[in-house]
């Protein structure tokens, strides 16, 4: 089943440039930032549309230690001072590695967005990789930041359905891989049941993925480890459309 990709344009509405992604020294931001069409953002949102965020960074939440003399030696270039264990055994990662500036992310100051970049955070939460802070003057992973007054990471789904948005209810909830998916009806009836053999390789890209993502996680923040993840992502969504198709 062929899936058309929303529109996207500039926030003023102009189509998106080649050269969008240019950043001004003097302010930091980018020429252009894109974001989906006024006609896709129209269509209702499924999170609220917040303007103002806080880079809080990032800290581990999980039993911490310092690093053995084997690791501090095998990763000498790498300027990592600590190490998470991962509280959930059955994760594909056992845990990742901490670097002093990873630890101190986040300046706690505040940026508010335009109006077309909020609203494309609500109809598609997970639309970004990377945004904006005002203070810093730099783009960092959207999983530094929170929303004002609460402590959503920003660029994740809000645990409810806010009353507020003009979402569609959410069907019931079960495994990419479960043959329950064939009963989903909000415009799904032509998916099939998988094979055994399908559902493993679903799960082999899934869990490959998540490696690949904790693996790149351990080398900093930067735009371009943004992008990283992105792709990751993408991998994994069109390996598995090929599996369902």
């Amino acid at each position: 089943m062929t899936t058309t990709a929303p529109a996207k344009t500039l926030t003023d509405g102009s189509p998106v440039t080649p050269d969008h992604a240019d950043i001004d020294p003097a302010t930091g931001l980018q020429k252009g930032y894109v974001v989906l069409s006024a006609e896709e953002r129209a269509k209702g949102f499924v999170a609220p549309v917040r303007r103002t965020y806080l880079h809080a960074g990032l800290r581990p939440t999980g039993k911490t230690r310092p690093l053995t003399p084997d690791e501090q030696k095998r990763y000498a270039d790498m300027d990592y001072v600590l190490y998470e264990e991962y509280a959930d055994k059955d994760s594909s990662a056992a845990g990742r590695f901490w670097t002093q500036a990873q630890l101190n992310s986040g300046c706690h100051h505040t940026t508010t967005m335009n109006l077309a970049l909020a609203e494309t955070y609500a109809r598609d939460p997970k639309f970004y990789g990377a945004t904006f802070c005002s203070v810093c003057k730099n783009h960092y992973p959207v999983d530094e930041f929170v929303w004002q007054g609460t402590d959503q990471r920003v660029g994740s789904m809000p645990p409810e359905a806010p009353e507020q948005c003009e979402a569609e209810p959410s069907p019931e909830s079960f495994p990419s891989t479960d043959d329950k998916r064939t009963q989903n009806n909000a415009l799904r009836h032509q998916y099939r049941t998988l094979t055994d053999a399908e559902k493993a390789q679903m799960q082999a890209l899934k869990d490959a993925g998540q490696v690949m993502l904790d693996l790149v996680s351990e080398f900093g923040s930067s735009r371009e480890i943004s992008l990283a993840k992105t792709k990751i992502e993408e991998a994994v969504m069109w390996g598995c459309k090929h599996v369902k198709a």
